[in-house]
């Protein structure tokens, strides 16, 4: 029973990334849009550095997608790179739906819902969830051109997802550090990761540090896991290293 339903997520996780793509692909712009598409396609390209805040990631990324997408000009594999990490970035938007209503809760909550939603009508509901936003017009807009925010829709939806999932995670059953503080180490490195690409993620930090501490008490122990948090979260943020490489780059 419960393969079953694991596999019928599945489907529903596709559909969340198939659909989309598939209507992405066929809108795509074929060249460079506006404001700073084309200066980010070249950056990409030459592996040079952007305007402030540089965006190490973005550019790292969209070089190794040109290099091994086989289809179209570097243009137009950016774009279809934009409409890839979109679409990755509904899936994550599922799990998040679907996550939140299988628990019924928000950690921090003193209250559930006793009454329990079928996994179906979870998957329909998080499903029509992730349609509405895949087709609402900044989300679309972005999907289709080369910008930062389709990766960066990506990593707030993850970052939330994942801050959520290790603040409800029970870890009693797991005997090393790293597994119960797995959902932790992974929120970390994916929130390093996000600052490489837009530093308007410190927005998401604020909420972020707050949820901690509401979940877990102003406590020791509290205290000494954002110590070790900071490890892989500082090699997620390393990424920046790439200006000292690529500082001398005319680009």
């Amino acid at each position: 029973m419960t393969d079953k339903i694991f596999n019928k997520k599945i489907v529903y996780q596709f559909l969340s990334f198939i659909i989309p793509f598939i209507i992405y692909v066929i809108t795509l712009a074929p060249t460079v849009t506006f404001i700073d598409s084309g200066e980010l396609a070249a950056v990409a390209a030459n592996l040079g550095i952007a305007h402030p805040t540089g965006y190490p990631l973005f550019t790292i990324l969209g070089k190794i997608f040109t290099f091994i997408m086989p289809i179209g000009d570097e243009v137009y594999r950016l774009n279809l790179m934009c409409a890839v990490i979109s679409s990755a970035a509904l899936v994550m938007f599922f799990n998040l739906l679907a996550f939140l209503f299988e628990n019924n809760y928000l950690p921090g909550d003193n209250e559930t819902v006793d009454k329990k939603i079928s996994k179906e009508i979870i998957y329909n509901i998080s499903l029509s969830a992730v349609l509405v936003l895949a087709f609402s017009e900044t989300f679309w807009d972005t999907a289709n051109a080369i910008e930062v925010y389709s990766l960066h829709t990506f990593f707030l939806i993850t970052d939330i997802y994942l801050i959520l999932k290790a603040s409800s995670y029970n870890p009693k059953d797991e005997k090393s550090v790293l597994m119960k503080e797995k959902y932790w180490i992974l929120y970390a490195f994916v929130l390093g990761l996000s600052f490489t690409n837009h530093l308007s993620t410190i927005f998401l930090s604020v909420g972020s540090i707050y949820l901690y501490f509401a979940v877990n008490g102003f406590r020791k122990d509290s205290i000494q896991r954002i110590f070790l948090l900071t490890i892989p979260f500082l090699l997620g943020f390393s990424v920046y290293i790439y200006f000292f490489i690529r500082a001398e780059n005319n680009v």
